[in-house]
C-alpha cells in the first residue's frame, strides 16, 4: 500500500542510456512521453507528429492530361492539434500510452 501511494504522488525517475535522470509524473500525459510520438528530428519537441491522426492525401488527377498522380507519403497531425480537439486526444491525452525512456533530446539536455 505504501509503495502504491508513493507511485501516485511522486514522479517517477529514470535514467536515460546518457546517465542523465529524466522525471516524468505519472499523473501528466505529456506527448514527448507516448510511445504514438514522432519527432520530426528537424526542429523542437513541441513540433512532433502523432501517428495515430494520418493526414491521408487525396491522388490528383492532372485536368490537361488525365492522367493520375498518386498520394504524396502519409503525414501525420501535430501532438498540439490532437490535443486541442476533444474527438482526437484532447487535454486529458485519451489515447495517450506510456513510451519506454529515451534519451533527452539536445534542447532537453541543455536546460
Amino acid at each position: 500500500m505504501f509503495s502504491q501511494l508513493l507511485v501516485a504522488t511522486v514522479a517517477t525517475l529514470l535514467t536515460s542510456a546518457l546517465g542523465t535522470a529524466v522525471y516524468r509524473n505519472p499523473a501528466v500525459k505529456f506527448c514527448l512521453h507516448c510511445k504514438h510520438y514522432i519527432d520530426n528530428g528537424h526542429s523542437k519537441p513541441s513540433h512532433g507528429r502523432c501517428e495515430l491522426f494520418p493526414i491521408r492525401p487525396h491522388p490528383v488527377t492532372y485536368l490537361v492530361t488525365g492522367t493520375n498522380h498518386p498520394p504524396e507519403p502519409t503525414e501525420y497531425d501535430y501532438c498540439t492539434t490532437a490535443r486541442s480537439i476533444e474527438s482526437m486526444c484532447g487535454k486529458e491525452g485519451k489515447r495517450f500510452v506510456e513510451a519506454p525512456p529515451r534519451p533527452p533530446t539536445q534542447e532537453e539536455y541543455s536546460a
